[in-house]
C-alpha cells in the first residue's frame, strides 16, 4: 500500500514531463519515472485518437518513444550487468511489454492513415522489451 502511494506521490509530482524525468539524480528512480511517463504518454495518445487530434497523438507518441528509451539508457548507465539489476530491469521490461500489447489494439481501432506511426512506436517499443528481456534472462559468464 505504501509503495503504491510513493508511486501514485511521485507520478503526480513528475507528471508527462520527460525533462523532468531526466533530472531525477537516482538512476533506479529514474528508469521507473521515465516508464510511468510513457504510460501517461499512452493514455495522452489514446485520448488524443479517440477526439480525432493527430497533432495531440504525434506528440504523444514521441513522448512515448522518448522516454522507453531514457528507461533503456539510464539502465545501461547503471554500469552494472543486467544480472545484478533484475528488479529494476524486469519491472521495466514488464511495463513495456503492457505498453506494446496497448499500442498494438490502439493500432488496430486506428485509422489506416494513423496506424504507420503507430506501429513505428511500437516497434521501438518492442526492441526495447526485448533488450530488457535479454537483460533479464543473462546469466553471469
Amino acid at each position: 500500500m505504501k509503495t503504491i502511494f510513493l508511486g501514485l506521490l511521485a507520478f503526480a509530482l513528475y507528471g508527462g514531463d520527460i525533462a523532468a524525468v531526466k533530472a531525477e539524480p537516482r538512476l533506479e528512480r529514474r528508469s521507473e519515472l521515465a516508464v510511468q511517463n510513457a504510460d501517461k504518454a499512452f493514455l495522452e495518445a489514446k485520448a488524443a485518437w479517440k477526439k480525432g487530434e493527430s497533432a495531440a497523438l504525434q506528440t504523444a507518441l514521441d513522448e512515448i518513444v522518448a522516454s522507453v528509451d531514457l528507461c533503456l539508457d539510464t539502465l545501461h548507465e547503471m554500469g552494472r550487468p543486467p544480472y545484478k539489476l533484475v528488479r529494476w530491469y524486469k519491472n521495466a521490461e514488464l511495463k513495456t511489454r503492457e505498453l506494446s500489447r496497448g499500442l498494438d489494439g490502439l493500432a488496430v481501432e486506428a485509422s489506416l492513415e494513423e496506424r504507420p506511426a503507430i506501429q513505428k512506436v511500437n516497434d521501438r517499443v518492442k526492441t526495447v522489451h526485448e533488450e530488457l528481456l535479454l537483460g533479464v534472462l543473462s546469466r553471469k559468464k
